[in-house]
């Protein structure tokens, strides 16, 4: 597989965030989630979950941790790869005490291209089950 491609952002706001990834017209797939309410298919719940962990530590003013990837052009990835590719993003970047949902995403094609840019959206909580928050590089 060739290098991925990724943007990262943090924010202030679950409920955006969270709304944006499952949007029906993203055409939206959880591939990765490591709460039960994650696989549920309500919006409102998954954000209050992610809303009654954050404010466990007043001192993070974003506790929204976004992370989109892509493949390059000539990569094909199956779903079940999407799966691993976030869980594994979890395990590298150290957040495995931290609420995390992947979403899978299949609206927008390659520039220039009519091929399908599949990619994913790791929305993350900063603050762990300890309260404490991540160790970001952003």
């Amino acid at each position: 597989m060739s290098p991925l491609i990724g943007k990262v952002n943090r924010g202030g706001s679950f409920s955006s965030t969270i709304r944006y990834v499952l949007a029906d017209k993203k055409k939206a797939k959880v591939v990765f989630a490591n709460f039960v309410e994650a696989l549920q298919d309500n919006v409102d719940n998954i954000v209050e979950t992610f809303n009654s962990q954050a404010i466990f530590n007043h001192r993070v003013k974003k506790p929204v941790y976004h992370l989109s990837v892509s493949p390059a052009i000539n990569d094909s990835l199956s779903e079940v790869d999407w799966s691993e590719l976030a869980s594994g993003l979890i395990d590298e970047l150290g957040l495995n005490n931290h609420q995390a949902i992947a979403v899978l995403h299949q609206d927008t094609y390659f520039p220039n291209s009519n091929k399908l840019r599949k990619h994913i959206h790791r929305v993350a909580n900063a603050v762990g089950d300890d309260a404490k928050c991540g160790n970001f590089l952003l």
